[in-house]
């Protein structure tokens, strides 16, 4: 590859995270790596939090974690000026959460609506309805599904999603297949943990 001659290597994607992954499976050790940033949001405020007390393990995944889960993501959901884009992991992780939202809502008699993402609604419907709506919506999404990937609800030049929640990340189901894969990564890439990596940023 060309790439390992390289002097130089700039990703001009947001799927290229993190950076040392990729130099260490692309064999760019001695190259400057720079992200391009094609966008200023220096008058932009962004806050991240982490929530220790939930998981979406394949083994610890219950009745138990969803409403744990459900009951954080909706107390933090009323701080949300605009509609809150709530990705999971997998179509089978939001619908079992989804009943857990509904629940609590009713339960505590709030005045929020949900979309769901399904396979077959298309982004433009779902942006068409979020751009169209009254009140902020809760948008129960795919990590990498229709609205998550590239595609952005705005209007007027400013976005209608003021807050992203992860529930969960998206690590794919154990397998033998990904042992073998993880194996031939391991063994081209020279380097056990850069193909640890790889492998969760890419399940």
């Amino acid at each position: 590859s060309e790439l390992y001659g390289a002097r130089l290597a700039v990703f001009q994607s947001g799927t290229f995270q993190p950076i040392i992954s990729y130099k260490r499976l692309f064999g760019m050790h001695n190259a400057e790596t720079l992200v391009s940033r094609e966008s200023d949001i220096s008058n932009q405020f962004r806050c991240y939090m982490r929530y220790k007390g939930s998981t979406s393990l394949f083994k610890k995944r219950s009745p138990v974690l969803y409403k744990t889960m459900t009951q954080v993501i909706m107390e933090i959901v009323p701080m949300s000026p605009r509609h809150v884009l709530v990705l999971c992991p997998s179509y089978e992780f939001k619908d079992e959460l989804a009943p857990y939202v509904y629940d609590y809502i009713e339960e505590n008699k709030m005045d929020t609506k949900i979309l769901e993402e399904t396979r077959s609604t298309s982004s433009e419907e779902m942006s068409s309805l979020l751009i169209h709506a009254k009140q902020p919506y809760v948008v129960l999404a795919i990590v990498a599904g229709k609205l998550a990937e590239g595609v952005e609800v705005v209007h007027r030049g400013n976005s209608l999603i003021s807050m992203v929640i992860m529930a969960g990340l998206p690590v794919a189901p154990p397998s033998k297949d990904k042992a073998i894969v993880r194996m031939a990564m391991t063994h081209a890439a020279r380097d056990k943990k850069a193909a640890q990596q790889f492998m969760m940023q890419i399940p």
